[in-house]
């Protein structure tokens, strides 16, 4: 209950408002200072005062944790609220992939308790974004996933992110093999449908320190049997290996001949050698 004055500061009337009045703004507000703290427990709790808080607790939580905001605010809704994200460990944005742009990622540059991001599919994500997410503090980024991204050429933006360990660049058709640095430091690459892609990943992967590198997908890229019996002398660590099966495919399947597969096989019986049809 508050009191209302007139000009002068005299009392004309009380009224009362329940917290089911308020309007949803309000509730809104609140949850976005509970989130912004990174009080989950809070949140839950305030979803148990009246329908309306438990309608923007909900609202809140799918909007931070799957990034589902209405599709009328969708990018404007992203990058009013990313940067308010400190506390966010895993992100998946592939379901908001027609919002997702280079002024999207621009956002998320301060974002530094993410391990874990997925931008699949945000075809409109150009250099200049990544470039931009280069330049942030998501320093503790283990796992990224720019599946088909079409206006990836090169990788030089993701050497800052020091701790990145698991990387899908699948059908990333424009990406060039000899614009690939730090890749030893992976343990997980899917290079799948990336058709630029030769031999010359191989030198990449083992450039400075010996690969860590324990799975590979190369189906549809133009690797070889040199590239092969290169992987199987010097990446030890490696325990699965992808390749396009060479019988009955659709598909252009690259310069891998059995006889190669065959070989790196024999070279390497400990790893798993999955055929992509």
């Amino acid at each position: 209950m508050f009191g209302l004055r007139d000009d002068e500061g005299s009392a004309v009337a009380n009224v009362s408002v329940t917290l089911s009045d308020l309007p949803d703004a309000i509730y809104q507000n609140v949850f976005s200072y509970l989130l912004k703290e990174n009080h989950i427990r809070s949140v839950c709790l305030a979803a148990c005062v009246c329908t309306g808080f438990r309608r923007a607790a909900l609202a809140s939580l799918a909007l931070s944790t799957r990034m589902r905001p209405p599709v009328r605010n969708g990018k404007a809704a992203l990058i009013a609220l990313l940067p308010r994200m400190h506390g966010l460990t895993d992100l998946d944005l592939s379901n908001r992939y027609r919002d997702v742009d280079d002024d999207v990622l621009t956002a998320m540059v301060g974002m530094g308790n993410l391990t874990s991001l997925s931008l699949r599919s945000c075809e409109q994500v150009t250099m200049f974004g990544l470039a931009a997410l280069g330049s942030g503090k998501l320093f503790n980024l283990r796992v990224l996933s720019l599946h088909s991204l079409g206006g990836i050429v090169n990788l030089a933006p993701l050497t800052t992110m020091t701790s990145l360990r698991d990387l899908d660049l699948s059908w990333c058709i424009c990406l060039q093999p000899r614009m690939m640095p730090n890749l030893h430091r992976l343990h997980r690459l899917l290079l799948r449908g990336c058709e630029q892609v030769d031999d010359s990943l191989c030198t990449a992967l083992c450039e400075g320190s010996e690969p860590e590198l324990q799975e590979l997908d190369v189906a549809y890229t133009r690797l070889s049997d040199d590239g092969l019996r290169t992987l199987a002398a010097r990446c030890p660590a490696l325990r699965k290996l992808a390749v396009a099966q060479n019988k009955d495919n659709l598909w252009s399947i690259g310069n891998c001949t059995e006889a190669g597969l065959c070989e790196f096989t024999r070279l390497r019986p400990d790893v798993q050698l999955v055929a992509i049809c």
